[in-house]
C-alpha cells in the first residue's frame, strides 16, 4: 500500500518506517508529534517501526508537511482494496454511513471558515472533516480533511468516485446526515443509480402537515433491536415532490424513536421494506458522538508550542448569607488555602550564605498525642541538711 501511494523516503529511513513511527504515536495514545521525545528510549516502539530509535519531532513534522493530498488519496484506494479482499469492508451491495466532523483548532487562523460544532453547540473556526463508515463491518473506509463550504456538499460524489475506483462499482446505498449534501446532489446520486436514505428538514409547512395527520394514518412497525423504542409508528407517502430534487421520493414520518419531534426519512429506494429502512437508519451511528472513533478536539494547534488552554470554570462560592458579608470563594486545593499553610504568617528572612550544613527541621510533635507517654518528673527543690 505504501508503494502504491508513492510515499517519499530516504535510504536511512524508508517510507514504511516513517509511517509506522507515526502510527506508533497513535497506538500509544500520544496526542502530539512533539511528544515523541517520551518514546525515544522505548525499544518496543523503535522495533515496531523497524528502526533503532524513533525519529525526532522535527523529522516527523517535516515529513508530514512533505505529503500532499494525492498521496493520501492513493493510500486510501490501496487500503480499501486490501480491506475488501480481506473481508474488512463490503465489496458488493455496500451500504455506508456518511457524516461530517469538526475538529477544533485553537489558534488565530483567518483561512479557516466558520462551521457548526455539535460537541460545543456553537459556531467556531474548526477543521471540517468527512468520514464514511461501512455499516456491515463498522470500519472507516474514507476520510477527507480538505473541505470548504463551497465544496462540502460535493463530498458525497467524491466518495462515490473513490469507491468506484477501489471496488469497480458505485456503492449500493448511502445514508448521509441531514446537512451532508443538498437536494440537487441527491438527484445526481439517483442518476448514478445509487440509493440514499436521509432526513428531511422539518419546515413549518411540513410540521403543519404532520400535525394534521390522524392516529389512524399511522401503522406500528416492530424493529429487531432491544430497548423500549422498538415499536415506532410510521406514516408512509410515495411520490413526494421536493423543492430542488428533480424527481419524487418516498417519505416516511416516524414517531416513537425516542425523540420529541417526528423523524422524516426520505429515500429513492421504493423496493426496500419499511421495517428494514427504519431499522437501517435507526442503527446509523452518529460519528461526531463517538469518542472512540472521532479525533481529539485538541489535535490541531498552531505551531510546535503548547496547546492553548481552555478558560477555567468559575470558582464555586458559598451561599449568600448576609449583605454585609459577601460569600467567600471555596479553595481549589488545601495547599493553596491560607488556613492550611503553616508558614503564611512568618516574616520573610533574607537569603544568607551558609558556611555549614543547614540544620534540619525539628521533629514535629503533636499537641495532643494519641499514645500514652510517661508522666513528667516532679519539680522538687533540693536543699542541704543544715538549712533544715
Amino acid at each position: 500500500m505504501v508503494r502504491q501511494a508513492r510515499y517519499p523516503g530516504t535510504a536511512a529511513i524508508p517510507p514504511v518506517s516513517r509511517l509506522l513511527s507515526l502510527l506508533s504515536l497513535k497506538l500509544t495514545a500520544t496526542r502530539r508529534v512533539s511528544h515523541v521525545d517520551d518514546l525515544l528510549l522505548d525499544i518496543g516502539s523503535a522495533l515496531f517501526a523497524g528502526l533503532p530509535v524513533l525519529p525526532k519531532k522535527s523529522a516527523l513534522t517535516d515529513y508530514s508537511y512533505r505529503l500532499d493530498h494525492d498521496h493520501q488519496r492513493r493510500f486510501l484506494t490501496a487500503l480499501d482494496t486490501t480491506m475488501i479482499a480481506s473481508g474488512l469492508a463490503t465489496g458488493e451491495e455496500a451500504i455506508f454511513d456518511l457524516d461530517f466532523h469538526a475538529i477544533m483548532h485553537w489558534g488565530h487562523d483567518p483561512v479557516l471558515e466558520k462551521h457548526y460544532v455539535p460537541a460545543r453547540s456553537q459556531r467556531a473556526r474548526p477543521v471540517l472533516t468527512f468520514f464514511a463508515q461501512d455499516t456491515g463491518t463498522h470500519n472507516l473506509v474514507y476520510a477527507n480533511a480538505d473541505i470548504s463550504k463551497a465544496t462540502q456538499h460535493r463530498e458525497v460524489i467524491a466518495f462515490c468516485d473513490h469507491w468506484k475506483q477501489a471496488s469497480g462499482h458505485d456503492p449500493r446505498m448511502l445514508i448521509p446526515g441531514q446537512k451532508v449534501t443538498t437536494q440537487p446532489v441527491l438527484g445526481e446520486l439517483d442518476e448514478r443509480d445509487v440509493k440514499f436514505a436521509t432526513l428531511r428538514m422539518r419546515s413549518p409547512a411540513l410540521m403543519k402537515q404532520i400535525s394534521a395527520l390522524a392516529p389512524a394514518d399511522f401503522k406500528t412497525v416492530t424493529l429487531d433491536r432491544p430497548g423500549r423504542h422498538n415499536k415506532p409508528r410510521v406514516h408512509e407517502s410515495a411520490g413526494v415532490k421536493l423543492t430542488s430534487y428533480p424527481g419524487t421520493v418516498r417519505q416516511l414520518i416516524v414517531t416513537g424513536l425516542g425523540r420529541d419531534a417526528p423523524t422524516v426519512i426520505i429515500t429513492n429506494d421504493h423496493d426496500i421494506k419499511t421495517k428494514a429502512l427504519i431499522g437501517q437508519y435507526a442503527r446509523r451511528p452518529v460519528l461526531h458522538r463517538q469518542p472512540q472513533r472521532r479525533p481529539r478536539h485538541h489535535a490541531l494547534r498552531p505551531g510546535p508550542g503548547p496547546a492553548r488552554r481552555l478558560p477555567r470554570p468559575p470558582r464555586a462560592r458559598l451561599p449568600h448569607r448576609h449583605p454585609r458579608h459577601p460569600p467567600a470563594p471555596l479553595p481549589r486545593h488545601p495547599r493553596n488555602h491560607h488556613h492550611q499553610r503553616r508558614c503564611h504568617h512568618r516574616p520573610h528572612r533574607p537569603a544568607r550564605l551558609l558556611t555549614r550544613p543547614a540544620p534540619g527541621p525539628p521533629p514535629s510533635r503533636h499537641h495532643r498525642p494519641l499514645v500514652g507517654q510517661p508522666p513528667a518528673p516532679l519539680r522538687i527543690r533540693l536543699t542541704t541538711v543544715a538549712s533544715i
